[in-house]
C-alpha cells in the first residue's frame, strides 16, 4: 500500500512539473529582417506545445505561414498553418504531441524563427 501511495505521489509531482513550463523570448534582442513584421514571442509546454507569434506592425494585418518542427523521439514531427494576424496581435499556435525524451522545438513564422530544447514524457512537454 505504501509503495502505491509513493508511486502516485511521484507521478503527480512529475506531471505538475512538466505542465508548468514555458520559455519566453526577449523581443528587444530578437533580430529580424527589415521586411519582417512578425516575431516568435514564446514557446510553452504542458499538454503539448503552444507557440505565440506576434504581428509587430501596428497598422496592417499580415498573412504568414507558421511552422512548428520537432527533432527527436516524438510524433508528429511538423505542423504548418497559415494565419492572418491583426495589428499588434499575438496568435497562439497549438500542437499536440506524444513521445519520450529530449527534443528540439523550432518555430518559424515567415522569416522569423526560434529554437529551444524540451523534454517529452507521453503527452506532456517541459520546455527548457
Amino acid at each position: 500500500m505504501k509503495k502505491k501511495i509513493i508511486g502516485i505521489f511521484v507521478c503527480t509531482l512529475a506531471i505538475a512539473a512538466l505542465s508548468t513550463s514555458s520559455t519566453a523570448i526577449d523581443t528587444t534582442t530578437n533580430t529580424k529582417p527589415q521586411q519582417c513584421d512578425v516575431v516568435v514571442m514564446w514557446i510553452n509546454g504542458g499538454f503539448g506545445i503552444t507557440a505565440g507569434i506576434k504581428n509587430t506592425d501596428e497598422t496592417n494585418p499580415i498573412t504568414v505561414v507558421c511552422t512548428i518542427t520537432l527533432t527527436g523521439p516524438v510524433f508528429p514531427k511538423t505542423k504548418s498553418k497559415t494565419y492572418t494576424i491583426g495589428p499588434g496581435i499575438v496568435q497562439r499556435m497549438p500542437m499536440h504531441v506524444i513521445g519520450l525524451g529530449m527534443i528540439i522545438i523550432t518555430v518559424t513564422a515567415g522569416s522569423a524563427s526560434f529554437s529551444t530544447t524540451a523534454k517529452v514524457f507521453g503527452f506532456f512537454v517541459k520546455v527548457a
